[in-house]
């Protein structure tokens, strides 16, 4: 029985490239805000705000991974330095929330 992978942040470059490498060895899980959910044999992917605490812990539990990726993030610094309290919310708050 293959393990489950976690990625977050798949609408984003490193997501998306990790989920097409390791797709051959493990069974997929994605969370994305923006891609659109896809289902196929070994994948599957949410679209949803990871911001939204509750949703996220009801796609975690129901994805069940054995291992998390979590590469969802704003990376932009001049976005993440006028817009603080989104950065945190999404940089800190998510994270803590995965780690849980």
């Amino acid at each position: 029985m293959r393990k489950r992978l976690l990625v977050t942040g798949y609408g984003g470059f490193v997501a998306g490239n990790l989920v097409r490498q390791a797709s051959s060895s493990w069974d997929m899980v994605a969370f994305s805000r923006s891609r659109m959910p896809e289902q196929r044999n070994g994948f599957r992917c949410w679209r949803f705000d990871l911001r939204d605490s509750s949703q996220l812990r009801e796609n975690f539990v129901e994805a069940n991974p054995d291992a998390v990726v979590h590469t969802a993030a704003l990376a932009n610094i001049d976005y993440c330095q006028t817009h603080r309290d989104e950065a945190e919310r999404v940089n800190v708050e998510v994270t803590r929330e995965l780690a849980k």
